[in-house]
């Protein structure tokens, strides 16, 4: 059981799939920590100012950092994913 392997390795017995990858971002790759910090940051602000410019259309600049952030994110959460044999999302 990979989720199980990867729960076991922090100490963490529950929390959802997601909460255990996260923790081996933060744990394991160069960057996770911060990586995770700026996309929660970045989500807040997209939320607070919103997702497009006044005219509807273009994207705000949060919003394409966060797009950005979230990208990275993703192949970090691949790598883990592939490091305990977990499969794709």
């Amino acid at each position: 059981m990979p989720l199980r392997d990867l729960r076991a390795r922090y100490g963490k017995t529950s929390g959802s799939a997601r909460e255990a990858i996260n923790w081996a971002i933060r744990a394991e790759l160069p960057g996770g920590a911060e990586t995770l910090d700026a996309l929660e940051l970045f989500h807040k602000i997209v939320l607070r100012v919103g997702p497009f410019e006044a005219d509807g259309r273009t994207p705000t600049v949060a919003q394409v950092a966060h797009d950005r952030i979230s990208a990275v994110a993703n192949a970090m959460e691949a790598e883990i994913r592939r490091r305990y044999g977990m499969p794709p999302p």
